[in-house]
């Protein structure tokens, strides 16, 4: 799918609940945005980013609070139920928290990870030549 630079669509939502590993849970929305890949031509592919949103269990006329995570690769919407849980529980008293996950990771599309990792001889030390031919011979598997 194509979109303009500064056209963005919001592909679909729908109900959630997002659960912490100690039994704790919060109502939430799960949904898919489209976004340009690039802000710099006209017309572009879009990419898709998952986002949650935990709604403010009371309306303080506050915006959202968008969360994002550092990275690349940290995958937002798995630490909302995870480690930042806590977090985002308490946030959530007074105004909405949303989070996503960045493009290239995760459940973004299209996702960034390599099924060929390079493949490394480990019985010799590394070294930038040696480094180096394991990333070509990965991309070259790519196409």
């Amino acid at each position: 799918m194509q979109l303009n630079n500064t056209e963005h669509r919001l592909a679909g939502y729908w109900p959630a609940r997002l659960e912490h590993t100690s039994g704790r849970a919060l109502d939430a929305e799960r949904g898919t945005l489209l976004v340009p890949s690039s802000r710099h031509r006209e017309a572009c592919d879009a990419i898709a980013l998952p986002f949650i949103r935990v709604p403010a269990r009371r309306d303080h006329g506050l915006p959202p609070l968008i969360v994002l995570f550092g990275g690349p690769g940290v995958a937002g919407i798995e630490a909302f139920g995870g480690y930042f849980f806590d977090h985002v529980e308490r946030l959530s008293a007074i105004c909405d928290v949303v989070t996503f996950d960045q493009r290239g990771c995760h459940g973004a599309m299209p996702n960034l990870v390599n099924p060929f990792p390079p493949d490394y001889d480990l019985r010799e030390p590394l070294t930038r030549d040696s480094y180096l031919a394991a990333q070509r011979r990965s991309a070259t598997r790519l196409g």
